[in-house]
């Protein structure tokens, strides 16, 4: 694969681009993050980026106070913060069960 990665543009940099790919790849699965968001916001980043922009230069601040942006911002809000939620729930759940047992709390 490194050979097919220099042979590409005959630049040490694809290689390492290509390594450090690998290792994010691989830091992905050890800790089980999805890879799917993350290609999907390698990919679609730079048009969301070029679209923020343009929605910037043409309507100002003023585009954030419409309806539709402001829906899609608490879904996004809301789909980061449930994992954290989630987790505090879980451990409020876990505490509350092992103080009824008459067990030591967990911090």
């Amino acid at each position: 694969m490194a050979i097919g990665a220099f042979t590409a543009n005959n630049a040490w940099l694809d290689i390492v681009s290509m390594l450090v790919f690998g290792l994010l790849g691989m830091l992905c699965t050890v800790w089980r993050w999805p890879i799917p968001p993350l290609l999907l916001g390698m990919v679609l980043g730079s048009t969301a980026e070029r679209n923020y922009f343009l929605s910037l230069s043409l309507f100002g601040n003023a585009w954030v106070n419409r309806p539709i942006v402001i829906v899609l911002m608490i879904i996004s809000v809301a789909g980061l913060l449930t994992p954290f939620v989630s987790a505090y729930l879980d451990k409020r759940k876990a505490n509350k069960a092992a103080i009824q047992k008459g067990a030591n709390v967990v911090a």
